[in-house]
């Protein structure tokens, strides 16, 4: 998804938070990642994701914590990073992607709502 405006991670003050929420529906227990990127011609910084486990029990208010975020698989360690490492953004993200069930063929009815940053 391309956002109308950036997650801005570029604060790195304490009380600065990197928690992007949203309203997630599943009747079924299933893993759940988010990716963050930046602009195709930004090199300034990887991709971040972080996995989360949805528990199956309907709307569900999902938080990721991108101060715990892992490398973006890129197939390369881009901008000196390997992939899958720990990783905190720090720059400007205009996409997000998400992934039911990564790596797994999946199927059933998801719902998402609600996507924001925490104040």
């Amino acid at each position: 998804v391309q956002m109308n405006s950036p997650i801005d991670f570029s604060s790195n003050g304490e009380n600065d938070d990197k928690i992007v929420r949203l309203k997630f529906w599943s009747d079924t227990q299933i893993p759940v990642r988010l990716t963050v990127q930046q602009d195709p011609n930004n090199d300034t910084e990887r991709e971040a994701e972080v996995n989360l486990i949805h528990t199956g029990t309907g709307w569900e208010e999902l938080r990721f914590d991108f101060t715990t975020a892992t490398a973006g698989f890129t197939g390369s360690g881009a901008l000196g990073i390997p992939d899958f490492t720990p990783f905190e953004p720090t720059g400007q993200y205009i996409r997000f992607q998400m992934f039911i069930s990564p790596g797994d063929d999946v199927s059933g009815t998801f719902y998402l709502d609600d996507v924001g940053v925490c104040p």
